[in-house]
């Protein structure tokens, strides 16, 4: 039996020293110095707006993700944040809402402390110092694009005083990406007024002459504001905008409304200024608004903007977001021996599964990655199938007639500019989201969906587009010598970028991804008993290609033959090197290209690439001392050894693949073993001194260069989200979806006594309890046994709670492996 849910410490008995702390409520972290090895960022997101924030202020702000414009953004590698509020007591030296890292003496000196705490609803930093409490909450709005900020100004001296506010922002309104020759200052206006409330209006004009792409952002607050400035310029003078040599003046120079309160054609700030007058105790609020619109007029903007400064606002727009939250977290929840786990895996990573679907891996530039998005999507699926289904649409209208997808997409469709480097992974991933989609949607009419192709506007259905997919990897045009998949310009392992430029080169883990795709398409797409009999035909060769061609004598497979007709990550590498790599040997266990008697020895060469931070992509890295030709920047040395894919702990690649490859296997020692390795919390493991990103944050690899050794990458912009879901629901706990229902396999470490889970799944809400007993394993739902352990779709109802019962013999799960279905 598991132990009950009362005292279960969770996530709250984490030790990370003085740093911060996780909290009881869900998916909720206190910071409590300023002083991070580096910042710790959370994400808010809703459908029209995305703040991503860090605990010292420093963050970006867009409208309409993933495609719309950046309200402000900080610099590559700028510290500071672009939006904050300045205070300055009456004779007295100024300082911030938030953090400054050029301001720590001083505020030494005035005795601060600051703290942040982010929760699902909103971001709250307070900054407690001599005379002085300050509160900074911020939210985003629930029904337009706007971010809203509650200001707490509490006098906590015994003495009265005035004091001045200032809440500043400088603005950016524009693309997240600009052509050089678009400087965005040239195209900006902005004014100051009084009405509604003391505002701020920016408007940037199109670097293109379409009016319908000009953009307005208004900066308005409550505050009692009849000052402003809204050039960087001046309001900098000899300092810059965050040592501004404005707050040196008794006032800032343009009045509300007055001639001269209009810029043109300048770098824009927002500064409003106020006093408030203080008395001992006494506690003041006010809002201040940043809200933004495309096209319309700007009394409309005023209208909404002075609207949302209503205190009311904010609470709906926290309580939107936490209700949001809490919707994602209610489709899949766990219990296990392990309540940390539970903790990270039923808040933390639904939350992070939901950022990562509106933050488009990080880079708003109007393009998404083919395969991120795909990649990402499979995780929605199991969860929102309709989210999943649109980006699926989106996704195939940007699929060539020939079946092959671009590296990235645009957000515009068809008619956008779109990344046309000649990767050949993308499809396996879309694939594996369409039959998700199947699985998890229920809805067979998916595959004659309707969606068009880049190169013709005529329509093909998501099934005539699957196909395709299948036959641009069957073409004997993209196959090589080996019979193998050509790689061209690259695979999953974006570094590989020259090993098949020249049409020669060959991909081990795209072939073995095919296999696999072979034998789902067989299972889900429905084929013609012709079709059927070509894939499983086709998945027997390829992977008797990949063996005769790819297996070395040392038990693991060859990663890549490259142009010069060398194999790389081999037994002998061309530097001399054995360089085993584990995702390209991972899908060859997930399409179980070897053999049972195979095991043992390809876990022993896998189990090399465990070093002191997990399990390395391949090892040794590349590039130091030889290089390796015709393979790209990883080869080269380009790409340093110990950073991004070469030769890291590359999270996605390293361990989310070896992670679903060991639940295949079914070798429960191993998968939670690496399962630990992916999370970022385990301080025995993932040490927060050592990792420096934030231990609630998913991370995309951990470096091994000597200056950067442990060190995580990228938090949140990673596969690897998806992933872990993947692996915990599907592998660790077994939930299955075959085409003649749901069977339940799990895959449990020999410690663990059982576990539960709750998930819902197509509008039924199935309740799993697991148990060890001395006994042959069944399945029994709501007291039925189940025949072979198989759940019929017929006996799950739409709106109805069933019970399910799992039983799994005591003994551990030996590792096992047979040929897929369509090569048998």
């Amino acid at each position: 039996m598991l132990p009950s849910h009362s005292g279960r410490p969770g996530l709250s008995a984490v030790g990370l020293g003085e740093l911060g702390r996780f909290e009881a409520a869900p998916a909720t972290f206190t910071v409590t110095t300023p002083s991070l090895p580096r910042r710790w960022d959370y994400l808010f997101a809703n459908e029209h707006t995305l703040l991503r924030i860090g605990q010292d202020g420093v963050g970006h702000l867009q409208a309409r993700p993933p495609e719309g414009i950046l309200l402000f953004r900080p610099e590559r590698l700028e510290k500071t944040p672009v939006l904050h509020v300045w205070l300055q007591p009456a004779g007295e030296a100024p300082f911030s809402n938030f953090p400054l890292a050029h301001a720590a003496d001083d505020d030494a000196a005035q005795g601060a402390i600051h703290t942040c705490t982010f929760s699902p609803g909103e971001a709250r930093y307070t900054r407690r110092q001599t005379g002085w409490t300050v509160e900074t909450r911020l939210t985003l709005a629930p029904d337009s694009p706007a971010l809203l900020l509650r200001l707490k100004i509490t006098r906590t001296s015994t003495a009265p005083s005035s004091l001045r506010v200032v809440p500043c922002l400088r603005p950016h309104v524009g693309p997240a990406v600009l052509a050089p020759w678009d400087v965005l200052e040239l195209y900006q206006l902005c004014h100051a007024s009084a009405r509604p409330a003391a505002s701020v209006v920016v408007e940037t004009r199109s670097p293109a002459g379409r009016v319908e792409e000009r953009h307005r952002a208004v900066w308005m607050t409550d505050l009692p504001c009849d000052r402003a400035e809204l050039s960087l310029d001046r309001f900098a003078g000899g300092g810059d905008f965050i040592r501004p040599d404005a707050l040196r003046t008794a006032a800032l120079p343009v009045a509300l409304d007055a001639p001269g309160s209009s810029l043109r054609a300048q770098a824009p700030v927002a500064a409003l200024e106020a006093w408030l007058d203080f008395e001992p105790g006494r506690s003041r609020e006010y809002s201040v608004v940043l809200a933004s619109a495309t096209g319309g007029d700007e009394e409309t903007l005023l209208a909404n903007a002075h609207r949302l400064l209503d205190a009311d606002c904010f609470a709906n727009g926290a309580q939107r977001l936490a209700d949001e939250h809490r919707d994602w977290c209610a489709r899949f929840s766990v219990r296990t021996p392990d309540s940390a786990f539970d903790d990270y895996i039923n808040h933390w990573l639904p939350a992070q599964l939901h950022w990562v679907g509106r933050l488009d891996r990080g880079w708003p530039s109007g393009l998404r990655g083919t395969r991120d998005a795909a990649q990402d999507f499979s995780g929605v699926a199991r969860l929102f199938p309709p989210r999943a289904k649109s980006m699926l649409i989106d996704i195939l209208s940007c699929q060539r007639s020939d079946g092959w997808f671009p590296r990235q997409f645009s957000i515009h469709g068809p008619q956008g500019r779109h990344d046309l480097r000649d990767y050949v992974d993308s499809g396996c991933w879309v694939l594996e989201l369409i039959v998700d989609l199947l699985q998890y949607g229920g809805d067979p009419g998916l595959l004659d969906e309707p969606a068009r192709w880049l190169d013709d506007p005529r329509t093909g259905t998501v099934r005539e587009h699957a196909e395709r997919l299948l036959d641009y990897y069957l073409s004997p045009g993209n196959r090589g010598a080996h019979g193998l998949v050509l790689i061209r310009g690259g695979d999953w392992n974006d570094a590989l970028n020259q090993a098949g430029v020249e049409g020669r080169g060959e991909s081990v883990m795209v072939s073995c991804h095919v296999v696999h795709l072979l034998d789902l398409a067989a299972r889900w797409l429905c084929p013609t008993a012709e079709q059927a009999t070509a894939w499983a035909q086709a998945a027997i060769e390829l992977r008797e290609a990949i063996r005769r061609h790819a297996l070395n004598k040392r038990g693991f497979l060859n990663g890549v033959f490259t142009d010069r007709g060398e194999w790389v990550f081999s037994d002998h590498d061309p530097d001399g090197a054995c360089r085993p790599n584990g995702a390209v040997n991972a899908f060859g266990l997930i399409a179980r290209v070897f053999e049972r008697e195979e095991m043992d020895g390809l876990l022993a060469q896998l189990d090399r690439l465990k070093g002191p931070h997990g399990w390395r992509l391949f090892y040794p890295p590349l590039g130091e001392p030889a290089q390796v030709h015709a393979l790209g920047r990883l080869g080269t040395g380009d790409l340093v050894p110990g950073a991004g894919e070469n030769g890291t702990v590359y999270n996605h690649g390293s361990q989310g693949f070896l992670a679903r490859a060991l639940a295949v296997i079914g070798d429960g020692e191993r998968l939670w073993t690496v399962i630990r390795h992916i999370l970022p919390y385990e301080q025995t493991i993932h040490p927060v001194e050592v990792a420096r990103t934030a231990p609630y944050a998913i991370v995309n690899h951990w470096m091994e260069t000597p200056e950067h050794d442990g060190e995580g990458g990228a938090a949140f912009l990673s596969g690897t989200i998806s992933t872990l879901q993947r692996v915990v629901l599907n592998g660790l706990l077994g939930f299955q979806v075959e085409p003649d229902g749901v069977h339940i396999r799990p895959v449990l470490p020999s410690h663990w006594p059982g576990s539960e889970f709750t998930f819902r799944f197509r509008d039924a809400e199935l309740v799993v309890a697991i148990t060890r007993e001395d006994s042959a394993p069944r399945t029994a739902l709501d007291g039925k046994e189940m025949k072979n352990g198989r759940i019929p779709f017929s006996a799950i109802s739409a709106g109805q709670r069933h019970e399910v019962k799992v039983i799994v013999p005591q003994r551990s799960r030996p590792p096992t492996i047979a040929a897929p279905a369509a090569s048998r």
